[in-house]
């Protein structure tokens, strides 16, 4: 998580009414994504915009590569994949969890890893028991 989001959660928390879960939910994170939070409290004088936003800018002058990027997508594609399967997949339609599944399989195809046997036939499994209603 880059610094700039983290610096702004941390703000919507200090200075607006929103708990600490209610911004988890809200931006769909997990507790451990908001470094430090438990220094973080409610209340104070907020800082000054543009301090905040050119320190931020001098402080981070390093552009990611196109390969950085990718790395950094990835990621959080497959956290997401993560998330939608162990809190939304009992809610979500027959084709909402084929793309999940979907997505993590071609992002495994592309990571020139070894694909675990036993795992594909788990998804097909899976995928087997999920009447698609079209």
């Amino acid at each position: 998580m880059t610094k700039l989001l983290l610096t702004q959660y941390r703000l919507e928390f200090e200075h607006t009414n929103i708990s600490l879960e209610d911004l988890v939910a809200k931006y769909s994170l997990d507790i451990e994504d908001l470094k430090d939070y438990e220094e973080w409290t409610k209340g104070g004088p907020p800082p000054a915009p543009t301090v905040l936003h050119s320190q931020e800018l001098v402080t981070s002058p390093i552009e990611l590569t196109n390969e950085e990027k990718i790395k950094e997508f990835k990621t959080l594609a497959l956290d997401h994949c993560l998330r939608f399967i162990k809190n939304d997949a009992r809610f979500a339609e027959v084709k909402e969890f084929k793309d999940i599944v979907a997505i993590v399989d071609t992002l495994d195809k592309k990571s020139g890893i070894d694909t675990n046997t036993t795992i594909n036939v788990l998804v097909q499994n899976i995928q087997e028991k999920f009447v698609d209603d079209c």
